[in-house]
């Protein structure tokens, strides 16, 4: 299984009126349509991946429209026939998602899905909770993530999820589990776990399981020393080749101009 992973996307066609710092910077960064084609192409034409996923912040309090137009985008890309399976994350407005990306009815359940080959379960485990940039998985996800792989022993199994799971990753919180997460991720024995969220790309280890962040595909938050946050413009994709439940292949490609797009103290 050869997986392309991209994350972090933020795309708006036009961002609402910025009313504080942050929504100036998204106003003023570039277009991630732009980088999406560079990464895509760039992609597509040196690896071929079985699947695309991407793991969160489609859009920043996007709605249908804006994920409507960024399926429609990356389809345009990648071919309305490649499987792309997608997680939301905090700044996704999830029954929003749901209208745009599925024309199905708004609704705020969580967002889990899978995709599944001869060999191979890929699921999507939905960490993003309203009201929370941190994120959850709670009892209730845990026990869909162990009935969803079970009677799957014989596939190797990969877990995505938007929010990172390593607490010396980020100076932002991971995600909040509770334990039988962790007593799940033990029983099924993922052959790797895929996160987005930082807009670093990072791997390690979560127990023994391989684990990797992607690199957004809008811009970077650099901590000062005078406290504030300098905003800068990098984007980018990791890419893995997956076989008989190992990683044999995991690379991560980023890319910059330096253009710092705005610099805040975050309140």
């Amino acid at each position: 299984m050869k997986i392309l992973h991209i994350s972090d996307v933020h795309f708006c066609i036009s961002y609402q009126s910025p009313k504080n710092p942050y929504e100036r910077m998204l106003e003023k960064m570039t277009d991630p349509r732009i980088h999406l084609e560079t990464c895509l192409k760039a992609a597509w034409k040196t690896h071929q991946p079985d699947l695309l996923v991407i793991t969160g912040d489609l859009s920043d309090g996007g709605t249908a429209k804006d994920y409507r137009q960024l399926r429609q985008t990356i389809c345009g890309l990648v071919g309305e026939k490649q499987p792309v399976l997608i997680t939301p994350g905090n700044h996704d407005r999830k029954d929003q998602l749901r209208e745009g990306w599925l024309s199905e009815p708004p609704s705020l359940e969580p967002w889990n899905s899978v995709y599944e080959s001869e060999d191979t379960l890929v699921i999507s485990l939905d960490s993003s909770r309203e009201g929370d940039p941190d994120g959850l998985i709670d009892e209730r996800q845990a026990e869909w993530l162990r009935d969803t792989a079970s009677g799957k022993e014989g596939k190797q199994i990969i877990l995505m999820t938007h929010h990172h799971l390593d607490p010396k990753q980020a100076e932002i919180p991971p995600v909040k589990t509770v334990p039988s997460f962790g007593k799940v991720l033990e029983q099924i024995g993922p052959a790797c776990i895929l996160t987005g969220h930082t807009h670093y790309p990072a791997q390690g280890k979560i127990g023994e399981i391989p684990y990797y962040t992607a690199p957004g595909m809008s811009f970077v938050g650099i901590s000062q020393k005078d406290g504030r946050l300098r905003f800068e413009e990098q984007w980018g994709y990791s890419w893995y080749r997956i076989e008989n439940g190992r990683v044999k292949e995991a690379v991560w490609h980023t890319f910059t101009e330096g253009n710092v797009i705005h610099t805040f103290r975050w309140e």
